[in-house]
């Protein structure tokens, strides 16, 4: 049975250049969907407060040692399509615009294509700057070679606004959510900060 207590799993990861599949689908924003927390960003947009359009890569250089004793079985970073790692909320795969991944049947696995989110927190190797951000998985989303991925989403250009490039350094704290709810009490001070902000 996968632990069912650890907070947040750590991953080492260098930037480097995307795919392009999360660049043409819009993802809802938190005033669209049930059980989104107040802290996920607006629909897919340029615009400031909406989630920008695609996703920053980051190929994992190193996993947690109890990757898959906290997430479960799977290959790499799809173990976490197992739900065992609760994410914070999840997106129905019809709520997302261009989303393409779906059961082929009544055989196939019936939660494909919905995708899970959790909030991060990123720290440049070098600097030691922090942010935040959102890993955003579809479940069964990916084919293996891109298992060793985790896409960062944000309400901000993540490249532009923190001085990353491809083969810029960091760590990836994934933290722990209930499904449908902020759980703040396992998030991390800046989260916290953040939510205290919105509640003036």
């Amino acid at each position: 049975m996968p632990q069912q207590n650890k907070a947040y799993l750590e991953f080492q990861a260098v930037v480097q250049v995307g795919e392009g599949m999360f660049s043409r689908m819009v993802f809802p924003g938190r005033d669209e969907i049930k059980g989104a927390p107040s802290d996920w960003p607006l629909r897919t947009s340029e615009a400031e407060g909406h989630l920008q359009p695609g996703s920053m890569n980051c190929k994992i250089t190193s996993f947690p040692d109890d990757f898959n004793a906290v997430a479960g079985a799977g290959d790499r970073i799809a173990a976490l399509d197992s739900g065992h790692f609760t994410p914070v909320f999840s997106i129905p795969r019809e709520a997302i615009k261009n989303n393409r991944v779906g059961p082929w049947g009544a055989d196939d696995n019936q939660r494909k294509g919905i995708a899970q989110a959790w909030r991060c927190v990123v720290t440049k190797n070098d600097t030691q700057e922090e942010f935040n951000a959102w890993h955003v998985r579809r479940i069964d989303g990916t084919y293996p070679p891109f298992h060793g991925i985790i896409e960062l989403m944000a309400d901000r250009k993540l490249r532009d606004a923190h001085g990353l490039e491809d083969g810029t350094a960091i760590t990836i704290k994934m933290y722990k959510g209930e499904q449908g709810q902020d759980n703040a009490q396992q998030q991390p001070k800046n989260w916290l900060q953040k939510f205290k902000n919105i509640l003036g």
